[in-house]
């Protein structure tokens, strides 16, 4: 399913479970991991400075990217045979994660929760509303303190307007997806109204498992949204993005910030032209 998979990280704690998580997918998959930390340099006062600079900390965090990743393999027993390639680089952490995603099939950063600084509160903001619109791959926020659980049975996809002519491709992409975790899911599909959409979402849901439910809520309520995920005991967020038919060309559902940092699961997050190539 995975050939590739990008897993961004600043040496936080959530980048250790972001790492973990991403690991784990990796072996189940047999996917290729390139771990990317990006450092933000001081504002050098000429050419040679920046130089210097780059050196210096070239070798300093080639070597603590190297000794993360020996902690994660060691403290989890994870990624024994897995193909593992460290990447340090310099300047926006939003640029470089962008440009590093092309060829990979997922992109994985760790959120930082309520209390917590991640990458997407370090680098990119604190949910990385720009890296999802630009990514050419899907995006995995995984939550702080969030530790894998190989158990995860209840799915809640949310959703506003599919497209029918790549429900086959999307419907393939998901049952595999949840089918890394489990061959027995139950699949909540959650439609803020859009005209028309129940129909393609009971055929997606169908060709995805035969345990599902199906809810329609007239506006995006954030706090509603929540206490589903609270009181179904759902273990695993997935978010169809698409683009808003309208000058802005915005992605929709469009969360806050507020609503990914306080749902404590983590969030896969595609979009429907990631079907379209």
């Amino acid at each position: 399913m995975f050939k590739s998979i990008l897993i961004a990280t600043d040496f936080s704690n959530t980048s250790i479970e972001a790492m973990q998580f991403g690991l784990l997918l990796a072996e189940k998959t047999n996917a290729d991991v390139e771990i990317l930390y990006v450092h933000k340099l001081e504002t050098p006062t000429s050419l040679k400075e920046l130089e210097k600079q780059e050196k210096q900390l070239r070798s300093f965090y080639a070597e603590k990217i190297n000794s993360f990743i020996e902690t994660v393999k060691d403290k989890f027993n994870l990624g024994r045979g897995i193909n593992i390639t460290p990447v340090v680089t310099f300047g926006s952490a939003l640029d470089n994660i962008i440009l590093h995603s092309e060829g990979k099939d997922l992109v994985i950063v760790g959120s930082h929760g309520k209390r917590s600084e991640g990458i997407t509160e370090r680098f990119l903001g604190s949910i990385p509303t720009n890296l999802i619109n630009n990514l050419p791959a899907p995006l995995i926020i995984f939550p702080r303190n969030k530790p894998y659980n190989i158990e995860v049975k209840n799915f809640l996809y949310i959703t506003k307007k599919e497209e029918e002519k790549i429900l086959e491709t999307k419907a393939t992409f998901l049952r595999e997806f949840v089918n890394l975790f489990t061959n027995k899911i139950f699949m909540h599909f959650l439609i803020i109204k859009y005209r028309g959409q129940k129909k393609f979402v009971e055929q997606l849901a169908k060709k995805i498992t035969s345990d599902f439910s199906i809810a329609i809520i007239q506006k995006q309520d954030e706090e509603r949204i929540i206490k589903k995920v609270e009181k179904e005991n759902i273990s695993f967020l997935i978010v169809n993005l698409s683009k808003k038919e309208s000058i802005s060309n915005k992605l929709t559902p469009n969360f806050s910030d507020n609503f990914y940092n306080c749902i404590g699961i983590p969030v896969l997050l595609i979009k429907n032209s990631f079907f379209n190539a």
